[in-house]
């Protein structure tokens, strides 16, 4: 396989517009509601970190193809992509294996950004750093860093829910999404059964990523840097 930047540029391009449209589309489902809460999502957080970081890469080629650069691979912000890739991978696994299943009709009719958002859309992010990225760039102690973003999205769920308990004296209005996840719903699990959850997803995010990285290292044929 020859890493044509012409070839990049059109792939990063094609998920801008796919993942941008699903991100659309989940937006629309919140327009009618009295609270749109599109942004508690971890699923609509990670996917836009993900449309960011394509972003830059899609203007760093362009740049290349610009300089004459026709072949190679890229050397922008690879540890962010790979902890990136980690992180939609997550979302991908947590919602089609404990939330949800692709193996049903409703998966593919009910909502049309729900396969863009958890299924293409993870897929083609991390084929992405694996096609294209240079390698030696994600130092071993990287794949630790991938609980950094999933802690502080749930200290700040857990805050929220607090917050918002406290301001509503425990009746909350049912249009807002307090725990967006049930291993975070700490009325029903209380704060011992989240953190089981929390150490429990720790260890499968850990070992993930040191998967992803064994994966990230070996996939890579030198000779195609031209």
């Amino acid at each position: 396989m020859i890493l044509n930047k012409k070839f990049q540029l059109s792939y990063r391009i094609v998920f801008i517009i796919l993942v941008g449209a699903g991100l659309l589309l989940d937006l629309m489902t919140w327009t009618k509601q009295p609270h749109n809460e599109f942004l508690v999502y971890y699923t609509t957080q990670s996917n836009i970190m993900t449309w960011i970081i394509m972003a830059f890469h899609v203007r760093n080629t362009y740049k290349d193809i610009k300089n004459k650069k026709t072949y190679g691979t890229s050397n922008d912000l690879i540890p962010l992509h790979f902890l990136a890739a980690i992180w939609i991978l997550i979302t991908s696994l947590v919602y089609n294996v404990l939330l949800s299943s692709p193996f049903t009709l409703t998966y593919w009719t009910s909502n049309l950004h729900n396969p863009i958002l958890h299924l293409f859309g993870p897929i083609l992010f991390i084929l992405d750093l694996l096609l294209f990225s240079k390698r030696k760039q994600v130092k071993s102690y990287v794949p630790l860093l991938c609980v950094t973003y999933p802690y502080l999205y749930i200290v700040l769920i857990l805050a929220r829910g607090s917050y918002l308990t406290n301001l509503y004296h425990g009746k909350i209005p049912q249009s807002y999404v307090v725990y967006p996840y049930f291993f975070l719903d700490v009325k029903h699990l209380g704060y011992l059964g989240v953190l089981r959850w929390v150490m429990i997803l720790s260890v499968v995010f850990i070992l993930l990523s040191y998967l992803m990285h064994f994966i990230y290292v070996k996939t890579h044929n030198e000779s195609l840097c031209v």
